[in-house]
């Protein structure tokens, strides 16, 4: 690569990155909101919501037949740990779908939750299908998360400190136009016991 050609890439970068932080502050940059985390004897309840996220552009992918998908994690986590990471008691993974069926005109829904630890994973996943008309109740399946089934604690980790962690993966942007990233939001709140 010749020295021209790589301060050119770089005077790119830098015109272009004003104006990709100005999209995002003009819209607002995604957040995750952990509204409810708490412990149950042997049992964790989560509720989250995700705001700044389902915009025009990712709604004009869903009405021209693209799947706007969203993934989630939620794990419930040890103590922290210096050298070794934190150990996980309880995970699930969840994958919210939305795509607009022009045949028919309606938005079809797809929510699979399943169980992110390894003793778990014989069963199934629990899965739920929609179809709708109204883009609230599509904003609504693709943010609002509240009435999740609870993650089950081993024995060893009902009476110990824990914390929640929800991670959520929320599609992909391109910086100059040629580079994908993610999108990932997170969240995190501790349990007491």
């Amino acid at each position: 690569m010749t020295r021209g050609f790589a301060s050119g890439l770089v005077l790119l970068a830098l015109a272009a990155a004003p104006a990709q932080d100005a999209r995002e502050s003009a819209k607002g940059k995604p957040r995750l909101e952990l509204s409810e985390a708490r412990r149950d004897g042997g049992r964790v309840a989560v509720s989250f919501r995700l705001a700044n996220v389902l915009d025009e552009e990712a709604l004009e992918q869903m009405r021209s037949g693209v799947p706007v998908v969203y993934r989630h994690r939620l794990e419930v986590l040890g103590r922290r740990r210096v050298f070794w990471p934190s150990k996980e008691h309880a995970s699930m993974r969840i994958v919210t779908s939305a795509v607009y069926d022009s045949l028919t005109q309606r938005y079809e829904l797809l929510r699979t939750i399943e169980p992110g630890k390894r003793r778990d994973r014989g069963r199934p996943p629990l899965e739920e299908r929609t179809q709708t008309e109204s883009i609230e109740k599509v904003r609504a399946w693709m943010t609002e998360f509240d009435q999740l089934p609870a993650l089950e604690l081993p024995g060893t980790a009902r009476d110990v400190p824990l914390r929640v962690r929800v991670h959520s993966t929320l599609g992909r942007h391109y910086v100059l136009f040629l580079i994908p990233t993610r999108i990932d939001v997170s969240a995190e709140r501790r349990l007491e016991p």
